[in-house]
């Protein structure tokens, strides 16, 4: 039932665009997460190191490598600075999955 202050677009309520809208960002934040931690992943064994060695080399615990690579969590920007100086890449590198994967997101 239509609201007096609802408006509509089409058959969709604003209501119903809104929460689309704020799914399609969770669901695009933990897509990132995760191809994020997978380039740590893949840069990590084309360096031949273990979860152990990185997090060493990064003054952080292995399960700390285990959650970014899982996209579990992030590294802050210090981790990201670290990463990407160890691997000799940049910080959009890193996070650049487009480039890394040659994904196209279609918005």
């Amino acid at each position: 039932m239509k609201k007096d202050n609802d408006f509509f677009l089409g058959a969709f309520s604003a209501d119903v665009i809104e929460q689309t809208i704020k799914y399609n960002d969770f669901t695009l934040s933990i897509l990132g997460n995760y191809l994020i931690g997978q380039n740590i992943k893949m840069l990590r064994k084309q360096n031949s190191f273990t979860q152990r060695d990185l997090g060493q080399k990064l003054g952080v615990s292995s399960q700390m490598i285990s959650n970014w690579e899982r996209g579990n969590s992030l590294p802050s920007l210090i981790d990201a600075e670290r990463l990407a100086k160890l691997f000799s890449c940049t910080i959009d590198f890193l996070i650049n999955s487009e480039e890394l994967y040659n994904i196209k997101i279609q918005y």
